[in-house]
């Protein structure tokens, strides 16, 4: 009995002109095309046939694919140079496995004890008897003592005892490393330029953008002030300057904000700290003269 290719298992009546057989006049007619995805999945075991040549379970709709690239093919067959046994390895060319060429590439060739025994430390049957040991680390930030099991000892071990003593001591790393400095496109708020100068954030957008309108001489503070924190030297970085006066924009006040305004301060400038609420009164008036729904609209206006 002649199976209908599209696996509903019955008989083929029908020959189409592209060699497929089925069961019904259209193949969209077969039972089993008829089927969902997971119908089809879910009946997969009636649809599994055995492979001609090699007896391997396969799916009716892979038969054809299956027995065609089969190792066991006649048309397939292919011999080991060394043993002369069937390659079964559809990768496989020359030899059936790798001993097989390592004998016929160096003919005579046999290990030492001594390579024997490396060969057998460096298997994955030596590493999953491995010991467990465990391993006590102080935390560099809050010196808890922190026990954990590991495989390899020698390895480095965790650094800290929490996600919240890492991300200290990444801070602490970049501090003592003198990290910082202004450039663009480093800050989390939505950057841009707006009349060819650049912003870093919504806040200093807005306060860029009013006094422009007002007609204020604002331009990018080019300035580099030294300062000290946790006995380390640091350069600061301000804002804006207008007609001698530094402006700096905050988003919230930090230690370092008091640090960066007295080293200014030391070297002769004036400076002021706006935050959210001494740019309310700027962006009323930007509401009230330009049209834009979110004022990060304004980085558009070049």
């Amino acid at each position: 009995m002649i199976l209908c290719d599209y696996g509903c298992g019955q008989e083929a009546k029908y020959f189409f002109k592209n060699g497929k057989k089925c069961c019904s006049k259209n193949h969209g007619s077969c039972p089993n095309r008829k089927l969902s995805i997971y119908d089809r999945n879910k009946c997969k075991g009636f649809r599994q046939i055995s492979c001609k040549y090699c007896n391997k379970k396969i799916s009716n709709e892979q038969r054809k694919k299956h027995e065609t690239s089969c190792p066991l093919n006649p048309v397939n067959i292919k011999y080991c140079l060394n043993c002369n046994k069937i390659i079964t390895n559809r990768e496989a060319t020359k030899f059936c496995s790798k001993s097989c060429s390592a004998l016929y590439t160096t003919p005579g060739r046999k290990h030492s004890e001594e390579t024997i025994d490396k060969i057998r430390k460096g298997n994955k049957g030596f590493l999953g008897k491995r010991t467990l040991t465990i391993v006590k680390q102080e935390c560099p930030m809050c010196g808890i003592i922190v026990e954990y099991k590991t495989y390899s000892p020698k390895l480095k071990p965790r650094k800290t005892c929490s996600e919240e003593c890492y991300r200290k001591l990444l801070s602490k790393v970049s501090i003592e490393s003198n990290c910082g400095g202004y450039r663009e496109n480093t800050t989390r708020g939505k950057s841009g330029r707006y009349k060819g100068i650049f912003c870093a954030s919504s806040y200093e957008l807005i306060f860029v953008a009013y006094h422009l309108y007002i007609g204020s001489d604002i331009k990018p503070c080019k300035l580099k002030i030294p300062y000290f924190y946790n006995n380390k030297k640091h350069h600061y970085h301000p804002d804006f300057l207008i007609d001698g006066k530094i402006y700096e924009i905050k988003g919230f006040h930090t230690e370092v904000v008091d640090l960066k305004t007295n080293a200014v301060k030391n070297h002769g400038f004036d400076i002021d700290v706006l935050y959210y609420e001494d740019l309310e009164p700027m962006l009323e008036v930007l509401k009230q003269n330009f049209d834009f729904k979110n004022v990060l609209e304004l980085y558009s206006d070049t």
